[in-house]
């Protein structure tokens, strides 16, 4: 397991947050947050983290229970380093082959302000010693 931990920085405009919306037939809102990293590196080098997210929100926090899907991929000088699907129709998937529920991730999006307050992926960090090949643990 690799973290990825506090790298960003609070603010969207600082971060190069960019938040592409998207509306699909059902009123479900489709998200693209791309995050530069303020201290890039690491084995494999990694500068970008690109966020791909769903939710029926259309106002107010978006939280890990408004998630209909969330995915994410890692990004080092442009080539594509690691992908995860965190939430798929709603249901929390596995990470490298281990089991975490809802309350293993956290997600808390402001629609109104555009802004962060916190998101990670396993903060148990279930797949420490368990899971099979490489994950990444990411929080802010």
């Amino acid at each position: 397991m690799k973290t990825l931990t506090p790298l960003l920085t609070a603010t969207a405009g600082v971060v190069s947050s960019s938040v592409v919306l998207g509306m699909t037939p059902v009123f479900a809102a489709t998200f693209q947050t791309t995050f530069t990293l303020d201290s890039p590196g690491g084995t494999p080098f990694i500068d970008t983290i690109v966020f791909d997210w769903e939710t029926d929100i259309t106002s107010g926090n978006v939280t890990k229970s408004d998630l209909t899907n969330w995915s994410y991929e890692l990004f080092g000088m442009g080539s594509s380093v690691y992908s995860e699907t965190v939430v798929l129709d709603g249901v929390v998937q596995p990470i490298g082959g281990v089991s975490r529920t809802i309350d293993d991730i956290q997600f808390d999006f402001n629609l109104n302000t555009l802004n962060w307050s916190q998101f990670y992926n396993d903060f148990p960090t279930v797949q420490q010693g368990a899971a099979t090949g490489v994950t990444y643990y990411i929080e802010y």
